[in-house]
């Protein structure tokens, strides 16, 4: 069988290159996103300014400013995602809802807050979406809202989600 420039074989499979790039640019973005939170000074001040603005504002930081700096990263890297995943998929009217849902079902499954969460959430729905779509591909969405609620049922917070200051 000969190979196309373009794609590569793993066990028989065959994967476009352009999606192991996309994937590999994916994950060094959330990585270093991951990185910036956890391990520098600035991560800990936005984490801080989340918890307690009023305790920030009076060690003398802007807090206003940091948090203009952080929407305008969140929407840089936004913007980034979908120069990434464009060339995956079509550019249409709908190409947000697309990948709004299944990065909603995402978040929601693995623990609002939960980097780790989100991970394993992601995992989970790639997996049961891709092995649904060989059964019936048509159910493969389907396959997401369903897991999703078979996990809220047993979770009510997703898989790594934290207790809330409101539960009792």
């Amino acid at each position: 069988m000969a190979v196309e420039p373009s794609r590569s074989t793993t066990n028989g499979q065959r994967a476009s290159l352009g999606n192991m790039e996309s994937a590999i640019k994916r994950a060094s973005n959330s990585g270093s996103k991951r990185h910036a939170t956890e391990k520098t000074p600035y991560g800990a001040i936005v984490k801080a300014g989340a918890h307690d603005g009023e305790m920030v504002r009076a060690l003398g930081i802007n807090l206003g400013l940091v948090r203009s700096l952080v929407f305008g990263l969140g929407a840089a890297m936004a913007g980034a995602a979908g120069v990434i995943a464009a060339p995956m998929w079509s550019l249409k009217p709908t190409v947000g809802a697309e990948a709004v849902m299944p990065a909603f079902i995402v978040v929601v499954i693995g623990g609002i807050g939960s980097f780790w969460g989100a991970v394993i959430g992601g995992l989970l729905v790639g997996m049961t979406s891709a092995l649904s779509n060989l059964v019936v591909p048509r159910g493969s969405i389907l396959v997401m809202y369903v897991l999703m609620t078979l996990i809220l049922l047993w979770r009510p917070r997703g898989l790594m989600g934290h207790k809330s200051i409101l539960e009792l």
